[in-house]
């Protein structure tokens, strides 16, 4: 009925067109067209035999990942289309099948649209199926790109879940045109566990409107097979990420879903890659973020917490039964974090500047009687605040909080918060030098991971381990398993973070380390080259992570004996950590020390003893008296004063070492107790011999 109708004609002579203009391996492509003598348009296409796309899923017990490259190629063809203004319309399982090689093809640009500056108005026509209609398409609104993004969302949806995003009282078009526009979709996660009713549970898709052509969705049947995965592994597998991607794709306004079908597959390719989903980003979260990158230092004490906190809250809102819970812990936070703040207002400290290490301490202090009622609310601030105050060098108070938050965290069911304390409270043991007890920490935390999530908070906590132990067994002497560690570290981490990153480049700057103890100076010495040339060059400026590069590449030209260059380099980084954390912090120390050491390496003792007094100093003022760093340092200006022929400051602080050494069997810096020995035994003599000849009379002349 009406295929002699001049808009039926129009319909299929603006199909033949689309059709003529698409040259792609997804979308089947005409092979000719016309008219025959008696007036009827003609069409003949290419043959495509095989089941529908969800079908082919079902029938072949496709996993997750396997279903998401197979839509990748959809969203490839629909990005075709795209890119010559061309709108589909009408995306769904019965118009893409599945060749016998497994290659998808989209069919059906019927009621496709072309856009163009004189043709983006209200469509007058209302044709579409239901069941994959965007909300402006219901509405009669303009057609954009968009409708083909909701659509594939839907799609998607429908892959992953086996259900429809809405609840259905019936199967009748009102009532899914009802739902599209008042309803929010039900997170898949969610929706993989549920009992549906027969009406939310996918069935044929039927084409609606006034199209001749209608289909009767023969090949979109409801699907039967049951997923590859367990309900609760398939809830774990798709919570989070792949939540987060169907349901921007869904929004109801057009201008919040993807821009476009290629940053649809690019989200998933950022999850498959297991790298950060644009999905997740912006909102609440995003502008938090923004806020307190603005306010600076104080404010970033905090922020860790609060972006974890704010970010578990965000992730259950659609939660009615959490949704109290959430509230509540948001309200108990920036109670804590305004009250804490306040103490900067100048109008409460008398024009006074506060410090961070006061904001800190009033924190700490705020915290131990505030919060018990949100175990976990608590842990995480004590975590936070234990951060911070490792920051600042402060490791003792560090390891107090998060023994605080250990006890928090072993009384709570979530494994990878109680590993991800341990590796906290294993940076806090190693920073005190007491390296014995964090190897215990690392090995239980590790022991944690096979019973992890497939999460990305999961993947950080196992990248963490794996760097600490590659660390400790950097420092235990088994250099081949410290370098497959600290690889392993590498890759999770350039994944999850990127390369520039802090955490990636701390996994490199060790593995360099690895690299020249093995010998391998050349590769270790380039590749130090190329971070830090790129650290020099990074807009903005990272002088922190430039820092430690420098001081990575100081090391290997001490192994290359090349003390002049690590003196010019140990310098720069000195000098850098001083503009960034001040006089008195524990990394000036450190890099004080090295540049003297090669200062001590050239026989240039004079020059050697003030970087080498200032590193002990400050290693006194921020460590325990036995640490082992204090050892290493008041060795090397030990050797400076021997040096400079000042032998009884040398003597005193030889002794010293020593004493250090009978107190510390656990350092991590090895230190030649034999040497120290010989070298008293040598102050003592040119003491007593410079005594002697003060003390005896001089010759008459």
């Amino acid at each position: 009925p009406g295929w002699y109708s001049a808009e039926t004609h129009a319909r299929f002579r603006a199909e033949r067109q689309i059709l003529a203009g698409l040259k792609h391996p997804n979308i089947a492509h005409l092979i000719d067209g016309g008219m025959t003598a008696d007036g009827r348009l003609w069409l003949a296409l290419e043959y495509v035999d095989g089941p529908d796309l969800s079908q082919y899923c079902e029938q072949n017990r496709l996993n997750i990942t396997q279903r998401l490259q197979l839509f990748l190629t959809v969203c490839e063809a629909v990005s075709h289309a795209h890119a010559r203004l061309i709108v589909h319309r009408d995306l769904k399982p019965s118009n893409l099948l599945v060749t016998a090689t497994c290659t998808v093809k989209l069919l059906d640009f019927g009621i496709a649209k072309l856009i163009s500056v004189d043709a983006a108005q209200i469509s007058q026509t209302r044709s579409f199926t239901p069941e994959y209609a965007a909300p402006e398409q219901v509405r009669g609104e303009v057609i954009t790109t968009s409708v083909d993004v909701y659509a594939l969302g839907l799609l998607l949806y429908g892959l992953l879940t086996r259900r429809r995003p809405y609840k259905l009282q019936n199967s009748t078009p009102a009532a899914y045109e009802r739902a599209i526009l008042e309803q929010e979709p039900t997170r898949p996660s969610i929706a993989v566990t549920r009992d549906e009713p027969d009406t939310e549970r996918l069935a044929p898709d039927t084409q609606v409107g006034n199209s001749a052509d209608a289909k009767t969705g023969a090949r979109g049947g409801a699907l039967a097979v049951q997923h590859a995965l367990s309900p609760e592994r398939l809830k774990r597998e798709l919570r989070g990420d792949l939540d987060a991607i169907v349901l921007k794709a869904l929004r109801k306004n057009p201008s919040e879903r993807y821009a476009s079908a290629a940053d649809f597959a690019a989200d998933i390719a950022n999850y498959l890659g297991r790298r950060p989903v644009l999905a997740r980003r912006g909102g609440w979260r995003y502008r938090s973020t923004q806020f307190m990158r603005r306010h600076g230092l104080i404010v970033g004490v905090s922020a860790t917490a609060v972006l974890a906190l704010f970010g578990g809250f965000l992730a259950s809102l659609h939660q009615r039964d959490l949704a109290r819970v959430e509230a509540r812990k948001s309200e108990m936070v920036l109670e804590f974090m305004v009250d804490n703040f306040r103490l900067a207002d100048s109008g409460n400290t008398n024009g006074e500047k506060i410090t961070a290490r006061e904001l800190l301490d009033r924190g700490a202090e705020r915290i131990t009687t505030s919060l018990h009622d949100l175990p976990e609310v608590r842990a995480q601030m004590l975590e936070s605040i234990g951060r911070s105050y490792g920051g600042l060098g402060l490791y003792g108070k560090q390891l107090e909080l998060i023994n605080a938050a250990l006890n928090l965290r072993q009384a709570q069911a979530d494994v990878v918060a109680l590993a991800n304390v341990l590796a906290l409270r294993a940076d806090a043991l190693n920073s005190l030098s007491r390296n014995d007890e964090a190897r215990v920490e690392i090995e239980a935390a590790r022991a944690l991971v096979p019973n992890f999530p497939s999460t990305n908070k999961a993947r950080q906590v196992e990248s963490h381990l794996a760097y600490l132990k590659g660390v400790h067994l950097y420092f235990k002497g088994r250099f081949d398993d410290s370098k497959s560690e600290l690889q392993h570290s590498l890759s999770l981490r350039s994944g999850l973070y990127g390369i520039g990153d802090a955490r990636t480049v701390a996994s490199a700057l060790f593995l360099t380390r690895v690299m020249s103890q093995q010998g391998d100076f050349a590769a270790a010495e380039q590749k130090l080259d190329e971070i830090v040339g790129s650290l020099r060059n990074a807009e903005p400026a990272q002088n922190a992570l430039l820092a430690q590069a420098l001081d990575a590449f100081g090391a290997i030209q001490v192994k290359m004996r090349r003390f002049d260059r690590a003196e010019a380099i140990r310098l720069e980084a000195a000098l850098l950590c001083e503009r960034i954390y001040g006089p008195e912090h524990f990394h000036l120390a450190i890099q004080l020390n090295n540049l003297g050491y090669a200062q001590v390496k050239q026989e240039r003792f004079e020059a050697a003893l003030a970087p080498l007094r200032r590193a002990v100093a400050i290693a006194r003022m921020n460590l325990v008296p036995e640490h082992g760093f204090t050892a290493a340092a008041l060795k090397n200006l030990g050797d400076a004063q021997f040096g400079a022929k000042q032998y009884a400051f040398a003597k005193r602080d030889y002794e010293s070492v020593l004493a250090i050494l009978d107190g510390n069997s656990t350092s991590v810096i090895s230190i030649d107790r034999a040497n120290v020995e010989a070298k008293i035994k040598a102050c003592e003599t040119f003491i007593s011999t410079q005594t002697t000849a003060h003390s005896s009379p001089h010759p008459e002349s």
